[in-house]
């Protein structure tokens, strides 16, 4: 699965933003569950702008918050690893299950690197 060209050019906008109009203000009483964190949403229209509210999110398995708030730039977007089929977020990580044809995962599944000659033959067979 590759990122859509919004979510890409979003998160590179983020990234690009100078840090006064990237960071929400201090969380107040957010009303999030157990197990839930407050993210801060943004508007990505004309560059990063906070929205004034928040998200719960659940940051150990939520697949596009994963390990923390994106928003924030503390967790990872897992359907946004490169040549990555499947994924999940598992207690704040993703972990890559399956690659598209000729990539594999990592030896720690975090990513999809290019398979061996060895490997595409396994995988062909």
């Amino acid at each position: 699965m590759v990122a859509p060209l919004s979510l890409v050019l979003s998160l590179l906008a983020l990234a690009l933003a100078p840090a006064t109009t990237a960071h929400a203000p201090q969380r107040q009483n957010v009303p999030c569950g157990p197990g839930l964190t407050a993210c801060p949403v943004f508007d990505y229209s004309g560059g990063p702008r906070w929205k004034g509210h928040y998200e719960c999110v659940a940051v150990h398995t939520d697949i596009e918050s994963c390990g923390g708030c994106l928003s924030e730039e503390h967790g990872r977007d897992c359907t946004a690893i490169e040549n990555v089929d499947e994924v999940r977020c598992k207690r704040g990580l993703c972990v890559v299950q399956t690659c598209v044809e000729g990539f594999v995962p990592d030896k720690l599944n975090r990513n999809c690197e290019p398979a061996s000659s060895f490997e595409q033959f396994v995988l062909e067979y």
